[in-house]
């Protein structure tokens, strides 16, 4: 290639004959990226029909709108196998190409490709085919909310989807966070425990809406009200949604504290345990205050260190100034 003008190159390279080349020698990537650059400066609208398979994952996402849905099937079955990490306007471009008329099918074709389908596309679908594609929507990573919340209400309003049981949470995999709040409160609290240790529906409950994660707690809560089975039913990243009621009265023994020093909290939270948990007695079980986590020194105040004593004070100053993104900032309201 260094032998070429970069004018000559650009010539050469939109013959078919040298397009085949490609495909018939193993050609290093970085020289497929560059020979598709040329292509596309040579002629801005050239057909991605007309590249090896390759060398579809490179090419601009405006020019696969051309394609017919017939073509786009075709495509994707070739980017689908060669193209490690497909460039979204490219699945963005395909999934336009088949405007309204989506199936089964067409969901098999795009794959995981299936997020950049919009949300009209999404209603255009027969709650059937809904239910035929399950098991390829569910694994689809990249939903934005607005889509799996589509594709949930679809099946729920058709009657051919129920969700009341772990089970039935477990097969909607990566669109959980679609599913409505109200829902969650006809899954039983026990229903939900077993299945929050399951860390992909973890996963996909933080990524679902506030709503979403307080009433999946409560639900939790209303299986047993009582604290210390509170902080062992709720998992650690959505401490933040238990209600401050339930934060009142917890024993100074060293296995509650290292429960709560595990979890998520928001400063008004631990501010109603603080005392409990950073009792020099409490922190030794720990190795230190050092070893408090940066979300539990959230709640060092005037008034949750009122009965420790000035050494221990001196020790939990000093860890709210760990370096890093887990440094405490101790505003005035905290120190005065």
């Amino acid at each position: 290639i260094g032998f070429f003008s970069f004018q000559d190159l650009q010539l050469f390279t939109v013959n078919p004959q040298n397009l085949l080349l490609l495909n018939q020698y193993k050609v290093d990537v970085t020289i497929v990226i560059y020979y598709i650059q040329l292509v596309y400066q040579q002629d801005i609208n050239f057909s991605p029909l007309g590249l090896p398979s390759l060398g579809q994952c490179f090419a601009p996402g405006r020019v696969f709108t051309q394609l017919t849905s017939q073509e786009s099937l075709t495509v994707l079955g070739n980017v689908n196998r060669v193209c490690t990490d497909l460039d979204p306007q490219i699945a963005a471009a395909l999934a336009s190409n088949f405007g309204e008329k989506i199936d089964a099918k067409v969901i098999s074709a795009l794959g995981n490709e299936s997020a950049s389908l919009s949300i009209s596309q999404i209603k255009s679908l027969k709650p059937s085919d809904l239910v035929d594609s399950l098991n390829i929507l569910s694994n689809v990573i990249g939903w934005r909310i607005g889509q799996a919340k589509a594709i949930v209400l679809s099946l729920l309003s058709s009657g051919f989807l129920q969700i009341n049981s772990s089970a039935s949470l477990l097969n909607l995999g990566s669109l959980i966070p679609g599913v409505p709040s109200t829902v969650f409160s006809s899954i039983s609290g026990s229903d939900l425990v077993t299945v929050s240790r399951n860390p992909s529906v973890l996963f996909y409950i933080l990524s679902a809406p506030q709503i979403v994660q307080l009433t999946f707690v409560r639900q939790i809560i209303y299986l047993n009200t009582n604290s210390l089975q509170i902080i062992e039913n709720v998992p650690d990243n959505l401490a933040t949604e238990i209600p401050g009621v339930y934060l009142l009265q917890f024993p100074n023994d060293s296995s509650t504290v290292i429960k709560l020093n595990r979890k998520k909290w928001k400063p008004q939270q631990v501010a109603l345990f603080f005392d409990i948990i950073a009792a020099n007695s409490e922190t030794a079980e720990l190795g230190g205050p050092n070893n408090l986590s940066s979300s539990v020194l959230q709640g060092f105040t005037c008034t949750t260190i009122r009965s420790l004593g000035k050494r221990q004070i001196k020790n939990l100053i000093k860890a709210c100034r760990r370096k890093g993104t887990n440094k405490v900032p101790l505003v005035e309201t905290q120190v005065r």
